[in-house]
């Protein structure tokens, strides 16, 4: 299966997706910021990043922006996550580089054909 990094500030969010993800069969990594998510996505080279938007510091477009400038992490899909579903919020995502986004709380459903979308393109 699937290696996925999943970057959030808050901790119920990162044991839900884990759990969810775990059963899955998938290996999956947590970080708990963007500073964090950035160093183990460069580490271990996730097949899928699904990343925050709101969190304290660097933001999840700040993070987007800096995996982008890397070579090893450029072309990594990433899923963004936001409790604020927004046009802007969407727009400015798939700007910056960004595979999809989905809203806070997350639907199981939505993210079970997200990730088989996404990691059906590659894997």
């Amino acid at each position: 299966m699937a290696r996925i990094l999943v970057v959030d500030d808050d901790i119920y969010t990162l044991k839900t997706v884990e759990a969810f993800l775990g059963s899955l069969k998938h290996d999956v990594l947590l970080a708990k910021d963007g500073d964090e998510g950035v160093q183990m996505a460069l580490q271990h080279r996730p097949d899928l990043i699904i990343l925050d938007v709101m969190m304290p510091k660097k933001d999840g477009f700040q993070v987007l922006d800096e995996l982008r400038r890397f070579r090893r992490t450029q072309s990594t899909p990433v899923l963004m996550l936001s409790s604020l579903d927004q046009p802007w919020d969407r727009e400015e995502a798939r700007r910056r580089g960004a595979t999809d986004f989905l809203s806070k709380p997350l639907d199981r459903n939505q993210l079970l054909n997200r990730l088989d979308i996404i990691l059906g393109r590659q894997l």
